[in-house]
């Protein structure tokens, strides 16, 4: 049996068989990844090695039979500081999937009291104990600072996290169905749960990506189960991996959607310390804050396709895909973000969600074509590369 590759002639072939001559700084980012018998962990930097760096973990990966894991963090990645990842989230692989963590963190720093809820006692014990699940530069310096000052808590108790809240984020998974819809099952087993302990004025806000009338449902479910109207709120999360903290602390937008203005009000008071910037807090209906999260991540998948599309007829034409999107993107009405040709888009976000505003069109009797060719061409373009 031969020898696999070494890291340094697979980054060689990958640069021979690329359709362009990448950039020096290209070149450079292919020796900011790491490997190990388990897998390949890739932490691009922020700029233009980011889409090249991916596609380089993949490259290997296939030729080494690894998993190849992908994060975007804004720190410089070094051997050392990739050992300290390892220990801290002791598994492979680095996501946002922890939102619930990150919010109540921040606005534990904020100066609001905040207990975290997770049926995972392990989980649960270990960060009480600091050990941190997940990576997020930042994270770990702010669970551990509020936990000492004794604003943040964390518990598995249901009576213990809900009797007490004012506001009550739900922030639980919603992975595809293999019909391409959002899988709710967990959502509604923490509501069924939380329901006999909510107090008459807890706002209920619900940080899940869900379909359009999710929350309306939630709203029906608490109704059913407490026997009075409980205020319900839609507040989407715009979070990047490896950036969730500053994504949060200084967001582009808040959007809430409500029912009721006061409801609006309150989480305007919550969200107050991060939008002394004056970026906006938009508050709008429940159903238009679930399309919102929805219609952004489609956006973002669609220019990624939309790029990779053109990088595919640029190579047939003779022409330079990246001459032309720098020719397109300093048109103020198009601009740079998320046209990088590469692989494609992945993870655990827009693949999900395009599938899943697919399932909501032809469930209303649409057909989605735009999507469907996104979805199309994102698959196709692994093809092309490999």
């Amino acid at each position: 049996m031969s020898a696999a590759p070494s890291r340094d002639d697979l980054a060689s072939d990958y640069l021979d068989q690329l359709p362009f001559d990448p950039y020096p700084v290209q070149e450079e980012a292919l020796l900011t990844w790491f490997t190990a018998d388990e897998g390949v962990l890739v932490c691009a930097p922020t700029g233009t090695g980011k889409t090249i760096i991916a596609e380089a973990a993949l490259f290997e990966a296939l030729h080494t039979g690894k998993t190849a894991y992908y994060t975007t963090p804004l720190i410089a990645l070094t051997e050392q500081k990739f050992r300290e990842m390892q220990e801290a989230a002791g598994r492979w692989g680095f996501s946002a999937d922890d939102v619930g963590l990150v919010t109540g963190t921040c606005f534990a720093e904020s100066g609001n009291d905040v207990t975290c809820l997770d049926i995972d006692e392990k989980k649960i014990e270990g960060l009480r104990r600091g050990e941190i699940p997940i990576y997020e530069p930042g994270l770990s310096e702010l669970v551990v600072r509020n936990t000492k000052a004794g604003r943040l808590k964390f518990t598995t108790d249901y009576a213990d996290a809900v009797s007490e809240a004012r506001c009550l984020f739900i922030a639980v998974g919603t992975p595809q169905k293999e019909d391409g819809s959002a899988n709710l099952n967990g959502l509604w087993a923490v509501v069924e749960t939380m329901a006999p302990h909510l107090r008459p004025e807890t706002v209920v806000i619900v940080k899940s990506t869900v379909p359009v009338g999710t929350n309306a449902e939630v709203a029906r479910r608490l109704l059913e189960a407490t026997g009075r109207d409980v205020d319900v709120a839609s507040n989407p999360e715009f979070l990047k991996e490896g950036a969730a903290i500053v994504d949060f602390t200084k967001p582009d937008r808040v959007v809430v959607g409500v029912n009721r203005p006061e409801v609006a009000e309150t989480l305007r008071e919550l969200y107050e310390p991060f939008l002394r910037t004056d970026h906006p807090f938009l508050s709008m209906g429940l159903a238009s804050a679930e399309m919102t999260k929805y219609v952004a991540n489609c956006m973002l998948a669609t220019k990624i396709s939309f790029i990779n599309e053109m990088a595919n007829l640029c190579e047939c034409v003779g022409a330079d895909i990246n001459d032309v999107r720098r020719g397109i993107g300093h048109d103020q009405r198009i601009g740079f973000a998320f046209l990088f040709p590469g692989v494609g888009y992945g993870g655990s976000c827009f693949p999900k969600d395009i599938r899943a505003l697919v399932a909501a069109s032809q469930a209303n009797g649409l057909s989605p074509r735009i999507l469907d060719a996104v979805d199309a061409v994102n698959n196709a373009q692994k093809e092309v590369l490999f």
